[in-house]
């Protein structure tokens, strides 16, 4: 994923020298990343909750609380949401859905018997936009009773990467009272409470009020609605609660389309890791504000919740051919904004594909990094471009999806055959390099700082030429000059011969032996030198057509030995090398979308035994998880810790972790 701890940029033998490129931002002192582990989700995209296990929310205090509260694209507009019935209640159930959670109370102290005979139900649902509570109180007792409910909340306007970085500072806004609430608006946003039938005032937050009954300068209101509940013996009654929220400048909507559920199996791990992948996808899409053809899936919740080459390219090709139209949405999205112009700081290049779309840019002040709005810092996201606009049209031959992309098409040829070839035309390797000093020492998809490392822990210094880019190189040029022809236009001859000049001066440079093994480096440093760490990556070559059939076969027995495979899917990093830790974000921990991509290239390659092995581990992972898999999770071997180990800071849902099912269905189903 993106930007995690640790991602600033490292030093590098060729600094940039670009009269316009940024300082370099210096790391700060924060607080860790907020924890995802001890909370729940509910997401309707761009719209997500999170909060603990039995439905409240509070977003202050540890690590383990601060993800919470009601966000909405950038923004965080609700931290804290806490219902009180009379007393505290006993909690005897709760069920959390993709975008509803129930919890049953039962409200002992008014129970004459053993039994609880007065339960409250509370019930939480979501939808683009709007966070719905309703409160049902149900007397099962002889005798009348009056029940106190209580929601204290805070509502304010705070940017999610203030959030993120545990440095949180709320918008100035303007607080009005209206019918049954109360709004805040800050600039092009706002939240609304109502609470019908109940007294809801401001417990903290002084607000002056002019002549027209707004009061401005509100940072963080608190507010507490009241209802009492009188009820008849055997009488039910039900209060609500209702937050909306807005956001005049996202630049990102909910999308209308849906998936198709995947077919059956019979196969019960499987079938239910599906059935809630297809919920948490659905959950995950989005399109461009004002472009209802450009549906696209966001890559995660909760920092993720935007367009994001990589991962929405990726998760749109895991789901080919079952839904080409998310496919040809994907890449309509991508072509809005693909580059115009060299910048350095955003790492904008004509032709070349995004990494990151935001409505404004933002810092992290932890790993030192700022990001402009769109930010292009992606090594292989114009690749994979180019492969799925092919996939996508081998699904659905949709030929004026094909005419109207076909200049995006071309400038994304162009951008990568000058990166192969050069001003001169002489042959070299797709590479990159944070020229600014400000965004991703890393720009392939294992992105932290630490992930480009040698056999023996030592850390590579930059430009770097990552082995996957090239592989996705190759497979684009192939399947740019099948879309040329199919399109009768430009130079589809030349494309096959810059592939080929590619695979062979990959075949020389790449190839390490190590321990005895032989296998293709991860990369190669800013001096050419192999960093030779047996990695995930070189799974990642098989059925590009860089690699001959008995190298495809080497590389594939590779990734199922036991160094490689945790038994819950392929690790980033094999156990023998230095560098190896199970919970480190890229050198040992285990991600769903990266296991599944070696399946799918082992099918391309004919080498479905090979794909079975690890499609096997992930639905054995997914089980574990109750069916939702998230970013990333431990790589310790499953025979010693039984179950998953948790990531602190996983993203759930994850689009790519959902859609390597797949992968994982045609590997156990084909």
């Amino acid at each position: 994923m993106t930007h995690p701890a640790g991602t600033a940029a490292t030093p590098s033998p060729h600094p940039a020298n670009q009269p316009d490129a940024a300082a370099p931002v210096a790391a700060t002192a924060a607080p860790p990343s907020p924890s995802t582990l001890g909370s729940d989700v509910l997401l309707a995209a761009p719209t997500q909750v999170w909060a603990a296990h039995d439905g409240s929310i509070d977003a202050a205090g540890t690590s383990s609380t601060r993800v919470q509260g009601l966000h909405h694209a950038d923004w965080r507009y609700l931290p804290r949401l806490r219902w009180s019935f009379q007393d505290e209640g006993e909690r005897l159930s709760g069920h959390v859905t993709a975008r509803a959670a129930r919890h049953l109370w039962a409200l002992r102290n008014l129970d004459a018997t053993k039994d609880p005979r007065h339960t409250v139900l509370h019930e939480r649902a979501l939808s683009p936009g709007t966070l719905g509570e309703t409160v049902t109180v149900h007397n099962a007792g002889n005798t009348p009773v009056t029940v106190s409910v209580r929601a204290d909340l805070t509502i304010a306007v705070t940017a999610l990467h203030r959030v993120r970085s545990g440095l949180p500072v709320a918008e100035a806004g303007h607080l009005r009272h209206v019918e049954h609430g109360v709004d805040l608006t800050a600039g092009p946003r706002g939240v609304g409470v109502r609470a019908p039938g109940g007294d809801l005032g401001i417990t903290r937050g002084s607000v002056a009020k002019d002549a027209t009954g707004v009061g401005p300068g509100a940072h963080e209101v608190d507010l507490a609605a009241h209802w009492q509940v009188i009820l008849a013996p055997g009488e039910s009654r039900t209060v609500r609660l209702e937050i909306r929220v807005r956001d005049e400048d996202a630049v990102i909507a909910p999308a209308e389309h849906t998936l198709a559920p995947l077919p059956t199996t019979g196969q019960a791990g499987l079938d239910a890791w599906a059935s809630t992948a297809v919920a948490d996808l659905d959950a995950l899409l989005l399109r461009l504000t004002g472009a209802p053809d450009t549906v696209f899936a966001a890559a995660g919740a909760p920092w993720y919740l935007t367009l994001f080459g990589r991962d929405s390219l990726w998760t749109a090709l895991l789901l080919l051919p079952h839904d080409p139209r998310l496919a040809w949405g994907t890449a309509r999205a991508l072509a809005r904004h693909q580059g115009r112009a060299h910048e350095p700081v955003s790492c904008q290049a004509p032709g070349k594909i995004l990494h990151e779309l935001r409505a404004e840019g933002h810092e992290v002040p932890r790993e030192g990094l700022r990001f402009p709005p769109v930010y292009y810092g992606s090594v292989d996201a114009t690749a994979l471009w180019i492969v799925l606009v092919r996939e996508a049209f081998r699904a659905d031959p949709d030929r004026q999806s094909l005419r109207d992309l076909g200049p995006a098409l071309h400038a994304a040829l162009a951008w990568l055959t000058g990166e192969l070839r050069g001003a001169e035309g002489n042959a070299r390797f797709l590479r990159y390099l944070d020229a600014a000093g400000t965004g991703l020492a890393n720009q392939g998809w294992k992105d932290s700082s630490d992930a480009v490392q040698f056999h023996d822990g030592r850390q590579a210094s930059g430009p770097v030429a990552l082995c996957e880019a090239q592989g996705y190189a190759h497979r684009a040029l192939l399947a740019g000059a099948e879309l040329l022809e199919i399109l009768g236009e430009g130079e589809p001859t030349a494309l096959r011969t810059v592939a080929d000049d590619l695979a062979a001066a990959f075949r020389k440079a790449f190839w390490v032996e190590v321990d005895g093994r032989r296998y293709p480096a991860l990369a190669l440093d800013a001096e050419g030198a192999p960093v030779d760490a047996l990695t995930s990556n070189p799974g990642h070559l098989l059925g590009t057509g860089l690699l001959s059939a008995a190298e495809e076969r080497a590389v594939a027995d590779l990734m199922v030995a036991p160094d490689m495979r945790s038994g819950f899917g392929l690790r980033t990093l094999s156990t023998t090398s230095a560098g190896y830790w199970p919970l480190s974000y890229h050198c040992g921990s285990v991600w769903a979308h990266d296991t599944a991509i070696v399946i799918d290239g082992m099918l391309r390659v004919g080498l479905p035994e090979h794909a079975r092995v690890l499609a096997s581990e992930l639905v054995a992972a997914a089980s574990a998880l109750g069916g939702r898999m998230p970013e990333l999770y431990g790589g310790q071997d499953a025979a010693a810790t039984g179950a998953p180990v948790g990531y602190p800071t996983t993203c759930l849902p994850q689009a790519w972790s959902a859609a390597a099912v797949a992968a994982v269905a045609r590997a156990l189903t084909d």
